[in-house]
């Protein structure tokens, strides 16, 4: 009895070989949007915490002592969009941060510094006090803005957040 010891073809092998690189591409594509997507976020994440930080040391500050920032100059006619002149940050008038220093006492550097998220050019965090002219009004408004440059994906792209900051007088 003769066995049939035929094995596959040429063919047959090319199309496993094309089906299994197939798969192997897309699972290598779906694997590094994935990463993208997640540095996206973690840099996102990280700019929102620097965000709620500054606002926070600025209620802080405000709730001991509301005096501290008469001093501090006012910024007239904001522009809505904080990083249009990007990397010439911040746009409409002064800027600031507020930092802890020795003996968590904290002091306003400034003006027109800008904080350099972890060294970083082009992760930046500033502050700016909107002009409280309006007769009657009973608050002080803070923007607290960043700006940031997201290196993820197949080109850089220009990201931002900001926060409005609303202190009673």
């Amino acid at each position: 009895m003769q066995r049939d010891t035929r094995g596959d073809t040429i063919i047959e092998v090319v199309l496993a070989m094309a089906l299994l690189t197939s798969i192997l591409f897309t699972s290598w594509s779906i694997t590094n949007r994935a990463t993208q997507i997640s540095e996206a976020a973690r840099e996102r994440t990280l700019m929102v915490d620097q965000v709620k930080q500054q606002a926070e040391l600025i209620k802080s500050q405000w709730s001991s002592n509301p005096q501290y920032f008469k001093d501090v100059a006012a910024t007239s006619g904001l522009d809505p969009n904080p990083c249009k002149d990007w990397p010439n940050t911040p746009v409409g008038g002064q800027a600031w941060y507020m930092k802890v220093g020795a003996g968590n006492s904290v002091g306003v550097s400034g003006p027109i510094s800008i904080l350099n998220v972890a060294g970083e050019t082009n992760k930046r965090v500033w502050v700016q006090k909107v002009d409280g002219t309006t007769p009657g009004q009973n608050y002080t408004d803070f923007w607290v803005r960043s700006c940031w440059i997201n290196n993820s994906g197949s080109k850089q792209k220009q990201e931002s957040t900001q926060v409005l900051l609303r202190l009673n007088t």
